[in-house]
C-alpha cells in the first residue's frame, strides 16, 4: 500500500480524517495455538481462524475494564514509592466521586478516537484527537503537545525534546486497549499500538506499549499467562531491552527464584531512578502475570506490592487478567468497591466526565468487533451488533501519493542543513508527469529546489531534498513540499522547531569547587555583548550557542575536561505579562537570574531529573534576559530547563530565538 502521507483519489485531496493508514493493512495469518475453552478453530481460505461469540467476548472486555479499574485503584495511592509492599487489599477505600487517574482516561479518550475515526485511524488520526482532547501537562504528555502545537507530526512529536521521557509508561499503560480491540490478534494490536506510542513516544517506549497491546489481546484466547506473555514477545525485535527484560524474568520465574528475588533482579538489571521508566514496570506486570498462576488477585497484589509505578502496573496486571477470567472471574470484595463507575480526570477535555463501566465495555467490544472484523485475517467475532456512528468502511487508495519524512531531527537553526526524504507514488493505470517544487521560509535555500517527475503506472520515486536556514529563525516555520501535475496539487507540510539563542561565556577554573559562589563576570549585569578586557585575570571565550531542546549540553560547549563555570544568557519575548514556570534538571551548581533578579539556586550532586526543581517566575511583556550560571564540579554536568506556562501547559507564543534589537 502506498506510504502514510498526503494523496488524491481522482485528483481530489481527501480530509484528514480519511488521510490514509500510518500503520499497515494486516496481511492474513494462521500461526496455530492449541485450542482453549472459550473459543474455536475454524478454516477459511486455508487459514486457522479465532472464533468468538459476542456474549463472551463482551464478558471479557466488560472484566478487562473493571479489572483495570481495581488495578489502578489499588496501586494509585502508593505511586512512586519504590519500596516494598505487603498489601493483601486496597491501601485506601477507592471513592469512586473523586478517584481519577491517566491511566483510565486514555483508554476512555483512544475509545473515543477508534469509534470516531474507524478501524483504520491512523498516526495523524490519533495525534488531532490528542490535541483536542488531551491536557494532562505531565512529562511526556506536556512534550508531545507542544510538538504538536509547534507543527511536528508523528513520530517526531513523540521524539523530539523527549530524550528523558520517549522511554516513560505513558504509552504502555493504555497498550492493553489496544488489545482489548484486537482480541486474539496480537500482531494487529501492536500494529495499532505503534501509531499510538508514536505521538508522545520513541524507540522502546512505543516497544512498552506494543508488549502491552499484544498481550492484551492474546489473554482473549490464551491458556495461561506465559502463552499470552509469548505472544507479546512476538512483536518486538529479539534485541530490543523490553524483550530482553520480559525473556529474563521469565526465565527467573521458571527457575522457581522467589518473586522478591526476582523483582531485586529486575532493578539490577533495569532499574532507574525515574519510577516511569518502562522497563521496570514492565519487568513488574510480567512477573505479577507469571506469579498469579491464573489468579486475578494475585496477580494485582504481585504487580503493586513491587513498588514504582504502581498504579500502570496494578491496572495493566487487572486489565490482562481481567480479560483472561471475564468478568465474573474477578472477587466481589475487590469488584464492589468500584462499583460501575469510571470518572475522567480533569486533563480530558470534550467527553463526558462520569461512565458506566460496564457501558465502556459495550462500546469498546462494538468497536473491537468491527475493528476484528474488518482489518483481522484470523478473528472472527459472531453476533456482534454493529457500532452506531463509527465508519467502517476502509479510506479510498489514493491515485497518487505524497509522503514526506524528515531524515534529521526537526529544528531549524542558522545555516544547518536539514534533509527531508519525499516519496511519489503512482497508482493510477496512466502515467504521471509533473514537478515537485519547495516553499521555504524568507533566505532559506533548497537543493533541489524543483524536480520534473514523471512516473510509469505503478511506479515510485524517492528523493532526498536538503534545506539550508537562513540566519532569521523563528520558533515554529514549516517546509511545504507540492507536487503539481494535471492542475492539480497536492501538499506536505513538515514543521520545524526554530532552536533557541544562548550566549555563552566562559569556561572560568571551577578547581576549587567554588565556582557557583565566585563572581567571574559582573553578575547579574551581563549583556549580550560581553568580551573580556585585555587585562583581565582569567581570560573568557563567547560563544553563540543554538540549542534546539530543554537539554543543555554543558560538557560539550567548550569540550573541555576539566571542572569549570559558564555562563549562559537566553531571552525570552513573551506577548504580554504573564506568570511562568521554570523546571530545573541539574546534576551540580546553578543560579538562574530571570531581569536581574536571582530566582533560583542549588548545588547538589543528585540524579538530574527534569522536574527536580519548580521555579516560579513573571515574564514581562516583551523581552526578558534568562541568565544561568553553571558550576561544573567534574568531569560532566548535566542541565534541563523547561519553560512553561503557570498551569504547567506549553508556552509555544514566546520567542526564544532572537536577540533584542
Amino acid at each position: 500500500m502506498p506510504p502514510p502521507g498526503r494523496g488524491w483519489s481522482g485528483f481530489t485531496s481527501p480530509s484528514p480524517r480519511s488521510s490514509g493508514p500510518s500503520i499497515g493493512l494486516p496481511t492474513p495469518r494462521g500461526r496455530a495455538t492449541k485450542t482453549a475453552w472459550c473459543y474455536t478453530w475454524a478454516t477459511e481460505g486455508g487459514l486457522r481462524m479465532r472464533h468468538m461469540k459476542w456474549e463472551e467476548y463482551l464478558r471479557r472486555v466488560h472484566g478487562a475494564w473493571l479489572g483495570k479499574c481495581v488495578g489502578v485503584a489499588l496501586g494509585k495511592p502508593v505511586e512512586g514509592q519504590k519500596k516494598l509492599h505487603n498489601f493483601t487489599f486496597y491501601p485506601e477505600p477507592p471513592e469512586r466521586e473523586k478517584f481519577t487517574d491517566d491511566d483510565t482516561d486514555l483508554p476512555v479518550a483512544r475509545l473515543h478516537a477508534l469509534r470516531e475515526r474507524g478501524p483504520w485511524i491512523s498516526a495523524l488520526d490519533l495525534a488531532e484527537e490528542w490535541l483536542e482532547h488531551m491536557r494532562y501537562p505531565w512529562c511526556e504528555y506536556s512534550i508531545a503537545t507542544e510538538n504538536l502545537k509547534l507543527g511536528l507530526l508523528p513520530p517526531w512529536c513523540g521524539k523530539f525534546n523527549n530524550d528523558f521521557f520517549k522511554t516513560g509508561m505513558g504509552a504502555t499503560l493504555r497498550g492493553d486497549f489496544w488489545g482489548w480491540v484486537c482480541p486474539g490478534d496480537p500482531e494487529l494490536a501492536a500494529e495499532f499500538a505503534k501509531a499510538d506510542g508514536s505521538v508522545d513516544h520513541a524507540d522502546e517506549g512505543v516497544l512498552g506499549e506494543m508488549f502491552t497491546s499484544a498481550v492484551a489481546a492474546e489473554m482473549f484466547f490464551a491458556q495461561s499467562p506465559s502463552q499470552a506473555l509469548l505472544a507479546g514477545l512476538s512483536v518486538l525485535p529479539r534485541d530490543s531491552e523490553v524483550a530482553r527484560c520480559v525473556r529474563l524474568v521469565m526465565r527467573w520465574v521458571s527457575q522457581g527464584l522467589d518473586w522478591k528475588e526476582v523483582r531485586a533482579r529486575i532493578l539490577h538489571e533495569f532499574g532507574h531512578p525515574d519510577i516511569t521508566q518502562c522497563h521496570q514496570n514492565i519487568g513488574f506486570v510480567t512477573l505479577a502475570l507469571l506469579a498469579s498462576e491464573g489468579d486475578f488477585e494475585r496477580a494485582i497484589l504481585s504487580a503493586v506490592n513491587c513498588g514504582y509505578d504502581t498504579d500502570c502496573t496494578g491496572g495493566l496486571a487487572g486489565s490482562m487478567m481481567g480479560a483472561f477470567v471475564g468478568v465474573d472471574g474477578i472477587p466481589e470484595r475487590w469488584a464492589e468497591p468500584i462499583s460501575d463507575k469510571l470518572v475522567l480526570g480533569w486533563g480530558i477535555e470534550g467527553l463526558p466526565r462520569e461512565w458506566s463501566i460496564r457501558e465502556l465495555a459495550r462500546l469498546t467490544a462494538e468497536a473491537g468487533a468491527a475493528v476484528v472484523n474488518a482489518r483481522s485475517g484470523r478473528v472472527r467475532i459472531e453476533g456482534a451488533p454493529k457500532p452506531e456512528e463509527m465508519p467502517l468502511s476502509p479510506p479510498e487508495p489514493p491515485e497518487v501519493s505524497l509522503c514526506v519524512e524528515p531524515l534529521d531531527e526537526p529544528f531549524s537553526a542558522p545555516g544547518v542543513e536539514r534533509r527531508f526524504e519525499v516519496t511519489i507514488l503512482n497508482l493510477r493505470h496512466k502515467p504521471l508527469c509533473g514537478r515537485l517544487s519547495v516553499a521555504l521560509p524568507r533566505g532559506w535555500c533548497a537543493e533541489p529546489g524543483g524536480i520534473e517527475v514523471a512516473l510509469d503506472p505503478g511506479e515510485s520515486c524517492r528523493l532526498t531534498i536538503s534545506v539550508v536556514p537562513s540566519e532569521e529563525i523563528r520558533p515554529s516555520q514549516a517546509v511545504e513540499f507540492a507536487l503539481e501535475a494535471e492542475g492539480r496539487r497536492l501538499t506536505e507540510r513538515c514543521g520545524l522547531v526554530g532552536a533557541r539563542r544562548w550566549i555563552v561565556y566562559g569556561p572560568f577554573d571551577n578547581s576549587d569547587g567554588k565556582g557557583l559562589e565566585r563572581p567571574f563576570l559582573p553578575e547579574p549585569d551581563i549583556g549580550p555583548d560581553l568580551s573580556p578586557p585585555p587585562e583581565a585575570e582569567e581570560p573568557f571565550e563567547r560563544r553563540e550557542v543554538w540549542i534546539p531542546t530543554d537539554r543543555i549540553p554543558v560538557d560539550e560547549i567548550f569540550g573541555t575536561p576539566m571542572p569549570f563555570t559558564l555562563y549562559l544568557l537566553n531571552f525570552i519575548k513573551s506577548p504580554e505579562e504573564r506568570r511562568a514556570v521554570l523546571l530545573v534538571g541539574s546534576s551540580d551548581g546553578v543560579r538562574i537570574w530571570l531581569n536581574g533578579e536571582l530566582v533560583h539556586e542549588e548545588h547538589s550532586h543528585r540524579f538530574p531529573h527534569p522536574h527536580g526543581s519548580r521555579v516560579g517566575l513573571r515574564l514581562k511583556e516583551g523581552w526578558n534576559a534568562l541568565l544561568v550560571k553553571v558550576a561544573r564540579c567534574t568531569n560532566t554536568c548535566q542541565l534541563r530547563l523547561r519553560l512553561l506556562r503557570d498551569d504547567l501547559q506549553p508556552m509555544v507564543d514566546i520567542d526564544r530565538t532572537s536577540l533584542p534589537e
